[in-house]
């Protein structure tokens, strides 16, 4: 009897065990058709990691530890100088302030880097236009800012043009015509000197300002909001446990972060059914295990009130 009934249980466990590895195998296999079929996600994916790696502060940190490092060990009599510079580094990376100003500076480089181009496209007209016409007005700065080639003139444009306040005018000799000198450096002055440059430094700034106010939001949802429910702080405040000791007690998120490593320590075969449930949408990418917008404090302090609005 104690044989039959050890194969008995044995044969039980192994059809529980096939089951579970047919139904996981084609969860499995739908969810990697899923994946495979879809060639634009891993490109995605790559082109996200590749950004992170290229500009996170961690890697441009990273790069600038290699750098000096390698700069000590060729020169070694300024490895005072590199040491100082490894230092300003790891201020920037301490400095939250800091790290969010680095942030909005390379977080919106497509916009600086378009913004850039457009720049470049009008000073090249200008350029063509100083080339034609006026060449020899430019202030004599040697032979490789001399304006008699248009590369040369473009880097004087380039150079010159955007480092002043008063624009290529302040680099090109006085004369008393008007046309067509007078016309070009006011469309200069107001089109790069002005313009342009606002556009990058407005760029820049807007982007450190959204990035303050979405910090300062998450900071205010984390506070006053459950992670697992969603619910707002003020709900709870109406119940007699209040929000504190619903996050501590009922909604837990560290108590759902145990589960996950739970199911990822327990062998598949032992699962319960609702560990089956919740592994299967873990699986699949999904927490519709979460009880996002539900409560049970709230709903036993609507049934009690109920209750006591019909005894009275």
């Amino acid at each position: 009897q104690i044989v039959a009934a050890a194969r008995q249980g044995g044969g039980r466990a192994s059809r529980k065990r096939q089951e579970l590895g047919i139904e996981l195998k084609d969860d499995h296999s739908q969810y990697t058709r899923e994946i495979k079929s879809s060639t634009q996600r891993i490109a995605l994916f790559w082109a996200v990691m590749i950004q992170k790696l290229l500009f996170s502060i961690e890697s441009i940190a990273f790069v600038w530890y290699f750098l000096s490092t390698v700069a000590a060990a060729v020169v070694p009599e300024q490895r005072p100088l590199l040491n100082a510079l490894l230092l300003l580094v790891d201020v920037v990376r301490g400095n939250r302030l800091l790290k969010y100003v680095l942030q909005s500076v390379y977080s919106s480089g497509g916009s600086l880097g378009q913004t850039g181009l457009l720049t470049l496209m009008i000073v090249y007209i200008f350029t063509v236009v100083g080339f034609l016409y006026y060449p020899n007005d430019f202030v004599d700065r040697g032979l490789e800012y001399s304006c008699e080639s248009l590369a040369q003139c473009l880097a004087f444009h380039m150079n010159f043009g955007l480092r002043f306040d008063g624009g290529i005018a302040d680099n090109m000799i006085d004369i008393d015509t008007i046309f067509p000198r007078f016309i070009a450096e006011m469309l200069y002055f107001i089109i790069v000197s002005l313009t342009c440059i606002a556009i990058f430094s407005g760029i820049i700034i807007d982007t450190f300002g959204q990035m303050r106010e979405t910090k300062r939001y998450i900071e205010r949802d984390m506070v006053g909001r459950c992670f697992v429910c969603g619910i707002d702080a003020s709900v709870f405040q109406q119940n007699l446990k209040g929000f504190h000791q619903h996050v501590a007690d009922d909604h837990n998120m560290w108590a759902y972060v145990h589960l996950m490593m739970h199911l990822k320590s327990k062998p598949v075969v032992d699962y319960t059914g609702q560990e089956l449930y919740v592994y299967r949408l873990l699986q699949q990418g999904r927490l519709d295990f979460f009880p996002v917008g539900e409560a049970l404090c709230l709903l036993e302090g609507g049934s009690s009130k109920s209750r006591n609005s019909s005894n009275n």
